[in-house]
């Protein structure tokens, strides 16, 4: 990749990872309070730590950025032709089809259903998605998903005996 290109995609990073430390920072202040709330000094605080990451975090963030308008990286890449580009590129859509799987067993199959049927769900529907549809197929990809969330569940919940969700 060109220099140019790496500094506007560095301009595109350091947006992403300075929104993620201050999520990180924000989460971290919530810990933080809950531990001063329970009557625990400040220094035992779960909290403490991501705080200080997200703090550093933050400043990576900024040094990236003005590095790259140092080295002349500019906005001027977000036009109409390339965003309908990227929406028509076919890695972008996988990606996206991917993110959202996977907010979907987070944030929606986890909590309403139980950890062995929300795996299997996201893993069969994961490979449906990906796969090539035959008879064939389909079989080959219940039986992995069973046996894959089978494997998953035993493995972590009763031999390594790690509660799961």
């Amino acid at each position: 990749m060109e220099k140019r290109n790496l500094r506007r995609a560095d301009l595109v990073t350091s947006i992403i990872v300075f929104a993620f430390s201050v999520f990180v920072f924000i989460s971290a202040i919530g810990l933080m309070s809950n531990t001063l709330e329970k009557g625990k000094e400040w220094y035992v605080s779960a909290g403490l730590f991501p705080i200080i990451i997200s703090v550093f975090l933050a400043l990576c963030a900024f040094m990236l950025f003005f590095r790259a308008k140092k080295d002349g990286a500019r906005f001027d890449f977000i036009h109409k032709e390339a965003v309908m580009a990227l929406l028509k590129d076919r890695e972008f859509r996988v990606a996206v089809i991917i993110i959202s799987l996977l907010i979907i067993y987070i944030f929606i199959l986890l909590p309403l259903l139980p950890y062995w049927l929300a795996t299997f769900i996201f893993l069969y529907t994961f490979m449906l998605i990906f796969q090539e549809r035959t008879f064939k197929n389909i079989v080959i990809m219940t039986i992995v998903a069973v046996l894959s969330t089978v494997a998953l569940t035993y493995g972590f919940g009763t031999l390594a005996m790690i509660p799961l969700p």
